[in-house]
């Protein structure tokens, strides 16, 4: 790495990038929330040797409440109003580090659809 760092975990806010391991001979390990039950990994992903970059997008935490109805911060850019929560959650995950931007462009984009 340019910086001289091999082993890293940077978790900023549902976007994660990982390389290396806690400690010699072992690999980070990502878990992903399950969007129901908040203390319940829903699954994991383990950095395969080539670093991971992970992004979670979802309608399922802090909603704005207005009239009684939840809306989330997820926009659908055809309508331009939030998007409705039948999407929870969608997680992308590339091998290597430094994929982030487009991790979370299609994470949100996985939200919409």
């Amino acid at each position: 790495m340019a910086a001289g760092l091999r082993d890293f975990a940077i978790n900023a806010g549902g976007d994660i990038v990982a390389r290396g391991g806690p400690e010699a001979g072992a690999a980070w390990r990502v878990g992903i929330r399950h969007p129901d039950r908040a203390d319940d990994v829903y699954t994991a992903v383990r950095d395969p040797g080539t670093g991971i970059g992970c992004s979670t997008s979802g309608n399922y935490e802090r909603p704005i409440v207005i009239a009684g109805q939840p809306y989330y911060h997820i926009v659908d850019p055809r309508t331009g109003r939030p998007v409705p929560t039948h999407t929870l959650s969608v997680t992308v995950v590339f091998p290597h580090t430094g994929k982030n931007g487009l991790a979370d462009g299609l994470a949100t984009a996985g939200a919409v659809i």
